[in-house]
């Protein structure tokens, strides 16, 4: 556990995940999801984003921006912005809070983390759609 902890610490790779990760311990989502929304959790928790591909590319934070909405080129294409605040996704969102509630890293930590498996099974179908719409737009 010491050795995980120091890495995720330590690895400029895991600024995100370390926001969202922090037991180590196996997530309840892995275990109570069907397959396909498991796949789609863990994409999105690794953050397979643009965010992180930019950076697989050597290409500048602030240019690893949203491919879906069009909110001039400014938004990082991470976590946060895709769950909380991605216009083109408003229309198409299938999860049951609101983007009105505070939309602060620390409430998506709270959905991403949450035990009730209704909401991680409605987050889930949520982030399938997510990657989906990404992997369509990177096409």
């Amino acid at each position: 556990m010491q050795d995980w902890t120091t890495i995720v610490n330590c690895s400029p790779k895991c600024i995100d995940y370390r926001i969202i990760k922090s037991n180590f311990d196996l997530e309840n989502y892995l275990l109570s999801l069907h397959r396909d929304l498991g796949i789609a959790f863990a994409k999105i928790k690794t953050c397979n984003l643009p965010v992180e591909t930019g950076r697989w590319e050597n290409i500048d934070k602030y240019l690893r921006i949203c491919t879906l909405c069009g909110c001039n080129s400014t938004c990082i294409g991470d976590k946060f912005h895709y769950v909380m605040e991605c216009t083109i996704l408003v229309m198409i969102e299938k999860i049951s809070y609101s983007r009105d509630i505070v939309k602060t890293p620390t409430l998506l930590c709270e959905l991403m983390n949450s035990n009730d498996l209704e909401i991680s099974k409605q987050l889930s179908k949520f982030l399938k759609i997510i990657i989906k719409a990404i992997d369509v737009c990177s096409s």
